[in-house]
């Protein structure tokens, strides 16, 4: 998925704002391959809180402050003479800027302001002066002019990223709370989780498998284990701390070494059933059968919003034939 840009400028019928902003939103998709997101009417609480949620899942910020009414100050003694201090910016957008401070866009942020609109309120008090424009027009081309040279790039993300990790050659030995003491050779698939942010930690990350269908046939299956995914390299580890500019990966899934086609999951419950081959206990399996599957993952920590991402991986009775993709 690329990053998303969120565009906050004025929205104002008249004039050239929302031509702006939607030349802007043009150009991120169209021409530099981004997601780009403007909210061009709020009317209800729910239109606000649509916007927040835009912003949260936002990866770039780009601030236009617009020039609006003008402003006075009325002075406190009677009959004096209202004097002209400028001009005011968007309120709504300004209100928009102190959220992107607060979840974090201390960086990846572009601030311009009109040249006559004064710098007050919440503007005044964070870091980064912004650069001024004159027209409409040169305020989508110093956008433009700063997205190269802050080197913006779609494959980008504040937030947590899922990569899908190499076809594991060989076996290994995997023991559990279910294996009795005897290990069991598995081929382990696994996922890597980034945390692309620099400042922030992702906090009590969990893993879990949220679907699990057959797109050869069209069926969905229920999966008999939605617990948390075990952490690769960690004895029983189903919750992880990622720091910033790090990354840890979980157990999508397995195979058994005997079985290829059994298709397990490393996982806090780990199902297990009776075996009459051993007359023991054994895990069940998400299934036994050669086919193409779709499984979704998602992904929860403290401090980022929700990752959920598809795996679409085909499974064959020998485990050299059996690929993944995440889709």
């Amino acid at each position: 998925m690329a990053a998303k840009v969120f565009i906050s400028c004025g929205q104002r019928e008249s004039g050239d704002e929302r031509r702006v902003a939607a030349e802007l939103q043009r150009w991120f998709k169209e021409e530099k391959r981004f997601e780009a997101y403007a909210a061009y009417r709020v009317q209800s609480l729910d239109d606000a809180m649509t916007i927040l949620g835009e912003l949260e899942t936002s990866d770039y910020f780009v601030f236009i402050d617009f020039r609006r009414e003008c402003l006075l100050d009325l002075g406190c003694g009677d009959g004096e003479t209202p004097q002209f201090r400028g001009f005011r910016g968007s309120v709504f957008s300004h209100q928009e800027l102190a959220l992107a401070h607060h979840l974090g866009f201390e960086h990846n942020v572009i601030l311009l302001r009109h040249r006559d609109v004064i710098q007050e309120g919440f503007l005044a008090y964070i870091q980064g002066n912004p650069e001024t424009f004159d027209t409409a027009d040169e305020a989508i081309c110093k956008v433009k002019h700063q997205v190269g040279e802050k080197n913006w790039s779609p494959a980008f993300s504040r937030h947590l990223v899922a990569v899908l990790g190499d076809k594991p050659g060989a076996p290994i030995w995997y023991g559990d709370h279910t294996t009795g003491g005897k290990p069991r050779q598995l081929y382990v698939w696994g996922v890597t989780i980034r945390n692309l942010r620099h400042d922030r930690s992702a906090l009590n990350v969990t893993a879990t498998l949220k679907a699990f269908s057959r797109i050869d046939t069209n069926q969905s299956i229920a999966s008999p284990d939605n617990t948390w995914l075990k952490w690769a390299g960690h004895h029983r580890t189903y919750s992880m701390v990622i720091p910033p500019r790090d990354e840890r990966s979980f157990d999508a899934f397995a195979a058994d070494a005997g079985h290829p086609d059994r298709l397990l999951l490393n996982s806090l419950l780990d199902i297990v059933e009776p075996d009459p081959d051993t007359a023991g206990f054994s895990r069940r399996p998400l299934t036994s059968d050669a086919g193409t599957y779709r499984l979704r993952y998602r992904i929860d920590s403290i401090g980022f919003p929700a990752l959920e991402f598809e795996i679409e991986l085909t499974l064959r009775a020998a485990w050299g034939e059996t690929n993944a993709r995440l889709i």
